[in-house]
């Protein structure tokens, strides 16, 4: 996923050659596949986190650091500027972790000021 942005067939094709160049050494053709076939399962169940008349900037495993000065990094963070909106997507597999949202929120807050409306996700793989 850290290759979409607006999930086009050049960015998806992109992104699975990426995929055989990153795991063809450890993974067999189907383990990767499945892979690919998972991200474009959540690329259609979440189009709206794809939509380029949406988002006019996204940035994909964004890091940013924390008062403490240790690393967080966001899977997603997607930003309308007509709008002054953000999105801030955490892709899991396991649990939902809301306590991460508000931090992810907060440090993002931080960064941009209060004009922004931020809102903060888990979304499931």
């Amino acid at each position: 996923m850290s290759k979409i942005i607006y999930a086009d067939e050049e960015e998806k094709r992109l992104a699975h050659r990426a995929l055989y160049m990153k795991y063809g050494n450890i993974l067999d053709n189907e383990a990767i596949d499945k892979a690919a076939s998972v991200a474009d399962e959540f690329i259609s169940r979440f189009a709206y986190l794809f939509d380029r008349s949406k988002w006019t900037r996204v940035l994909n495993e964004q890091w940013l650091t924390a008062a403490d000065g240790s690393l967080r990094r966001l899977d997603r963070i997607m930003f309308n500027t007509d709008t002054h909106e953000i999105l801030i997507a955490d892709y899991k597999t396991g649990k939902e972790d809301k306590e991460q949202l508000k931090e992810y929120t907060a440090l993002v807050e931080e960064k941009v000021g209060k004009e922004w409306t931020i809102n903060a996700k888990n979304f499931f793989l």
